[in-house]
């Protein structure tokens, strides 16, 4: 059996402040880490969940 480990602290020494987010995005965003296969979920979602804005003025709006 194997395991995938998915790691906030990675993506906080790529420059990303997971901090900020509440703690509803980081848990999608350890779900989006852990299952992202290039197809059904992207480098797109993965990015979408790191700039999320609580404004809701994102540049996907």
């Amino acid at each position: 059996m194997s395991y995938k480990i998915a790691s906030l602290r990675k993506l906080e020494e790529r420059g990303i402040d997971v901090a900020r987010l509440p703690f509803s995005i980081r848990i999608l965003l350890e779900n989006v880490l852990r299952n992202r296969d290039g197809f059904a979920i992207t480098e797109e979602h993965l990015d979408t969940l790191t700039h999320w804005d609580a404004s809701g003025t994102g540049p996907w709006m």
